[in-house]
């Protein structure tokens, strides 16, 4: 069973103006800054709110993962496509039943 969610991504296009952002404007605490394993210059990004030490926001580049592409591409996916994490008890068990739900 799927019992919290733990991370939600949010593409930017720049880490650290994010950074300022998330921590200057509006008060949220960096949690982790790491660099990508085999990039030179991709991070793993992470900011939460001060009283909530199990949910983090990853500030996630734009270009993680993907072709090259142009800088109007980029600016299209500020914004969108968010993703989840979830932490659960069972991650077998979960996937067979989602599977079971379609």
């Amino acid at each position: 069973m799927i019992t919290k969610v733990t991370h939600v991504s949010v593409l930017v296009n720049d880490q650290d103006e994010a950074l300022k952002f998330y921590v200057d404007t509006l008060g949220l605490e960096k949690r982790s800054d790491d660099p990508m394993p085999g990039s030179e210059n991709q991070r793993w990004l992470t900011v939460g709110p001060k009283d909530q030490p199990d949910v983090e926001i990853i500030l996630q580049a734009t270009d993680w993962g993907v072709e090259p592409i142009t800088t109007e591409e980029r600016a299209a996916l500020v914004g969108k496509a968010p993703g989840l994490l979830f932490q659960t008890n069972d991650i077998k068990a979960d996937v067979e039943a989602l599977k079971a739900k379609g």
